[in-house]
């Protein structure tokens, strides 16, 4: 089965878009050329040929090909039973079966064909690309790679590889400069999955990105809703991003309030405080960022000193003096997070708030008490 994308970005909530690049060309793929040479040195010694495929599997991908495809996507696909067959077939793929296939499909000179592949899942990725073999070839893969959905599938892959026992730092370094803004983005995630010494300078390069986007996506990585793993390189990295005073502040808060680093939560605290301080200084790139961490911090603490300087924190962020409407609307959030009672209370304050939005989330606290 497909996995499952994990969101964690600031960005959702304030908008986002992009085109996508021309499709791939099969001159542009490591099996289009004449030699199959990859595209780094290291891994110009170590990459394999594509794995064997399966003529079942390909039986199916092969009919999928024929349904409508624009713009770098199969469209219509409900109405192409030929699609639907390829979405729905799963006993092909269990355990494994599909797994050499589909790392063979990633690198077929047919982006309809790539395409299909980023559908479906490699199972065990993490042992099937121990290899470093494979290893290599999905480097070449993913450099090599100009469509945007495809680049991001194989980068996915990339996050799994234990890159420092592999011997590939160079190669995955090289990756966090890719000029697919994509794959320099998808790369953020390697640090939830290892961090060692690689996976640690890879997130340093990528926090100081020239793009916002992908900087965002590191600061995030840094936590990732708690799944990274509160060690010090990662604490050391957060502990750098929580002071930031930039547009990205309020991600870098967010990012410190999911955080299992110790003590963090009082530090996120700590900042929010002086942040919320002077109003006019608290916009729409920051200030949603600021009351989701307000929240966030006060949902996961015991500690009820915390949780009331939380409620300060929501309590600044709801008011008048705040010019950013969708600021005003998260904090009410934070105010119910972090003392409910005191969040009806102070709720019977702003019913008649000039702000529609804010008077009736006022209205639907008191309500549910």
């Amino acid at each position: 089965m497909k996995r499952l994308a994990l969101p964690f970005a600031l960005a959702a909530l304030v908008g986002c878009g992009g085109a996508s690049p021309p499709a791939k060309t099969a001159e542009t793929t490591p099996e289009a050329t004449s030699t199959g040479a990859t595209s780094t040195t290291s891994a110009k010694s170590e990459a394999t040929k594509a794995p064997a495929r399966d003529p079942k599997i390909m039986q199916l991908a092969t009919a999928a090909t024929a349904c409508k495809w624009e713009d770098d996507h199969f469209v219509d696909e409900d109405e192409c039973a030929a699609y639907k067959a390829w979405k729905d077939e799963d006993d092909l793929f269990e355990d494994g079966k599909g797994n050499d296939t589909l790392f063979a499909m990633l690198g077929d000179p047919d982006v309809k064909v790539r395409i299909l592949a980023t559908e479906k899942s490699i199972d065990d990725e993490r042992a099937y690309f121990s290899d470093r073999g494979k290893a290599a070839r999905l480097l070449a893969l993913v450099k090599a790679e100009q469509n945007e959905a495809v680049a991001r599938d194989l980068t996915h892959y990339v996050t799994r590889l234990d890159v420092d026992a592999l011997g590939m730092s160079s190669d995955v370094l090289a990756l966090a400069k890719s000029p697919m803004t994509d794959v320099r983005k998808g790369l953020s995630s390697i640090i939830a999955e290892n961090q060692g010494q690689t996976a640690v300078a890879v997130l340093r390069l990528l926090l100081n990105d020239a793009d916002h986007e992908v900087q965002r996506s590191a600061i995030s990585a840094l936590s990732t809703g708690g799944i990274t793993p509160g060690v010090e390189p990662v604490c050391k990295l957060l502990s750098e991003q929580i002071v930031r005073t930039d547009e990205l502040a309020g991600d870098a808060l967010w990012s410190g309030s999911a955080s299992k680093c110790d003590g963090m939560d009082k530090r996120v605290i700590d900042e929010l405080q002086k942040r919320v301080a002077d109003s006019a200084k608290v916009t729409n790139a920051v200030g949603i960022g600021y009351s989701l961490a307000a929240s966030s911090v006060c949902r996961r603490t015991k500690s009820p000193d915390l949780k009331k300087l939380g409620f300060a924190i929501g309590k600044a962020l709801v008011s008048p003096a705040i010019k950013d409407p969708n600021t005003r609307h998260a904090a009410l959030d934070a105010l119910v997070t972090c003392d409910s009672a005191g969040a009806v209370a102070l709720a019977r304050s702003l019913t008649a708030d000039k702000d529609k939005g804010v008077a009736e989330g006022a209205k639907k606290i008191i309500a549910k008490r």
